[in-house]
């Protein structure tokens, strides 16, 4: 999900400098998939600022929403969240 954290920041960039389209295509590919839609969501979102945690973490939340239910994303944004800090220490 650390991609998802990058991606936020290219996104909000590009928002600011006023680009207008983007074609998605990168290492995680064109095929429907969580990154995909990150992404997709990723490319409207203007209140995403990089750093601000609660920001990210409720991004997370609405992302792990779609796929596993409401119910279930809170949980499930926390974890992820989780495993991408722990991820980091090995970098």
């Amino acid at each position: 999900m650390y991609e998802v954290i990058i991606t936020s920041g290219k996104y909000k960039s590009m928002h600011q400098t006023g680009v207008s389209g983007v074609m998605q295509c990168w290492y995680f590919g064109n095929y429907p998939s969580l990154m995909s839609k990150a992404a997709g969501e990723l490319s409207f979102r203007e209140d995403l600022v990089p750093g601000d945690a609660a920001a990210e973490e409720a991004f997370l939340t609405d992302l792990a929403a779609v796929f596993w239910g409401r119910s279930r994303a809170k949980a499930l944004s926390t974890e992820i969240r989780r495993l991408n800090d722990e991820s980091q220490t090995f970098i």
